[in-house]
């Protein structure tokens, strides 16, 4: 069986679903809530692969209480081919729609390597 493993450089950033009217709806592309753990991928990786952040910006995740790993299970637009976003859901660690915009604005926007893999489970998370 051969592995296949995607590595792309991405800009990468925080959203916040249902904090406000441009920050996602409350159901991501795969059909779920949003979680901790959820990323919002590039059109050209499919729903329910496994996401690993790298460099520094997995570091700046690890520092806001955020994960550098997860699966695949919103989506962007074709036009945003070259991003990825972390998902910060409602109820993360009780903060309010408001500190998590913030906590969204300290992440900021980085340019680093992520990989990609398809889950062992199959499954779109």
């Amino acid at each position: 069986m051969v592995a296949v493993i995607i590595t792309l450089t991405l800009s990468i950033s925080a959203y916040t679903p249902g904090a406000n009217k441009i920050s996602g709806g409350s159901i991501m592309a795969n059909g779920k809530k949003p979680h901790i753990g959820a990323f919002a991928c590039p059109p050209s990786i499919p729903l329910g692969w496994l996401v690993r952040v790298g460099g520094a910006a997995a570091e700046k995740l690890a520092k806001l209480g955020l994960p550098n790993y997860g699966v695949c299970a919103d989506r962007f637009a074709k036009k945003y081919r070259r991003h990825l976003d972390v998902a910060i859901p409602k109820n993360y660690m009780k903060m309010t729609d408001g500190e998590r915009l913030k906590l969204a604005f300290l992440f900021g926007r980085m340019t680093d390597y992520v990989t990609f893999e398809p889950s062992s489970t199959n499954t779109a998370n």
